[in-house]
């Protein structure tokens, strides 16, 4: 017979109430796995969506958003929200991490961050034509543009580093780099890492990324990305 409290809890589990969000992506890779949505493929609309689904705007475009940053889906301005071109085993891969990673620690993140991003930006100023080039800088004014309001710029950030990763010309690298970047923003937000001027700070490195990579010195260009990786280690270590 249990004695007590303590001896019932152990028995108990955590409950996970899962957000209408997380319930879109795991429909949705789904239907990637099954085949039913296959790369190239296009999405039905946020509107089609949202009456499907009976959510807010809101909930479908923090799916699609984090769809994008694991590099299952890309969203275009005039043509909607398309399945990635690459090759049906690494879309699986992909989608067997999503919504799987609930306990990754900052240090894990920056270790992995720091090989995979590092390395990012060396191809980066080697391989990136101008139009991946004029993305990064788009990404970099746009986090800019969003320090300047004072809002939340955690998708700024992610936007950039995903741009980076495109112009190393590997979709490997590019679909690795998503799959954390989701979970970069969930550990930062959970840790608030955005304070004390940070976002300011790190706007300027991006900003000397993008200097580095426009240069085509790929020296410069893993000294920079060091530097930004390391400065954001230092925010977890502050909390």
């Amino acid at each position: 017979m249990l004695e007590d409290d303590t001896d019932v809890c152990g028995y108990l589990k955590r409950i996970r109430v899962k957000r209408p969000a997380d319930v879109i992506i795991e429909q949705v890779s789904q239907l990637v796995t099954n085949g039913v949505l296959k790369p190239g493929q296009r999405l039905p609309s946020e509107r089609a969506l949202m009456e499907r689904f009976e959510v807010g705007r809101a909930h479908v475009r923090e799916a699609l958003h984090k769809l994008e940053l694991y590099g299952i889906v890309r969203t275009f301005p005039q043509s909607g929200t398309v399945v990635e071109k690459i090759s049906v085993q690494t879309l699986e891969r992909l989608v067997r991490g999503v919504l799987v990673m609930e306990d990754l620690t900052p240090q894990m993140l920056t270790e992995v961050r720091g090989v995979l991003e590092i390395f990012s930006a060396e191809l980066a100023a080697t391989r990136a034509t101008p139009e991946q080039i004029a993305d990064i800088r788009k990404a970099c004014e746009d986090l800019a543009e969003q320090v300047q309001k004072g809002g939340d710029t955690l998708g700024e950030d992610s936007l950039f580093h995903i741009r980076v990763a495109e112009a190393t010309n590997n979709v490997l690298l590019r679909s690795l780099i998503g799959l954390i970047q989701a979970d970069v923003q969930r550990v930062s937000q959970q840790h608030g890492t955005y304070k004390h001027g940070r976002p300011q700070e790190a706007a300027k490195e991006h900003l000397r990324i993008l200097e580095a990579i426009e240069k085509r010195s790929p020296a410069m260009a893993v000294e920079a990305m060091r530097h930004h990786i390391e400065m954001g280690r230092a925010q977890f270590h502050e909390d």
